[in-house]
Order: structure tokens, then sequence, then C-alpha cells
């Protein structure tokens, strides 16, 4: 058995910012996930301290297409401008991901389970 799961990121108007776009207040979102983005939602699927998770590969499997909404956010100071933010519209991607154990206990020293466990998460959650 391979040491890996696949799963699926969709949604309508994902927003993973670049940080050089956001000190102007207008945010632009990466053409894909970044990294840690991908790294968070295998985290959110199963997490356990003595597993790290390891992105392998990304998929695209629609053509990317992005919008701009204009958006009033609240500033800090009180009241509220006008920005434009620019959404991936309709992104599906498909992320492989690989797992390694780290030196934890001896129970948690089977890899083999945590994988059976996250792909138990996947099939219930989706």
């Amino acid at each position: 058995m391979r040491n890996q799961i696949e799963f699926e990121v969709y949604g309508n108007y994902a927003l993973f910012t670049d940080p050089l776009t956001k000190i102007g207040g207008e945010k632009f979102s990466c053409q894909v996930p970044t990294h840690q983005a991908l790294k968070g939602i295998v985290e959110s699927i199963y997490w356990k301290p003595t597993i790290i998770w390891y992105i392998d590969e990304v998929r695209v499997m629609n053509a990317i297409q992005t919008e701009s909404k204009g958006i009033r956010p609240i500033e800090y100071s009180g009241g509220n401008t006008l920005a434009y933010y620019t959404y991936c519209y309709e992104q599906i991607c498909q992320a492989h991901s690989y797992t390694q154990g780290l030196n934890g206990s001896a129970r948690d020293k089977n890899a083999v389970v945590g994988l059976h466990t996250a792909i138990r998460g996947l099939d219930t959650t989706g």
C-alpha cells in the first residue's frame, strides 16, 4: 500500500492571498493554492503531532478563471473604503500528499494506522 492520500479541493471564490498584494488593501488571489494552504487542508483531515504531511503533487482540473469584486472592508479606525479583491472562480485542483512518521511513542510508530484513519476521514467528510 502506498503511503499517500489523494483529495480534491474545490470552491467558488477562493482567495489564497499573495503577501505582496496585501499591502495596498486590495487582495489578489494566487492562481493555485499555496503549499502551506494545502498542508493545512491535509492537517485538517487528520492531524497528529507525530505525523508530518508532505504535498507531493498538485494537478489543476479546470481552467483557471479569476473574477474581481468590489468589497467594502471595515477599517480599524472606523468606517470603510472600497477595495477590489480578485478571487479564483470555480477552482478545482487535486492534491497528492504522503506522510512520514516521526519518532514518537511506540504506539504511534505504525504509519499505516494513521494513513487508514486519514482515508476514513476523507471518505466520511468528503
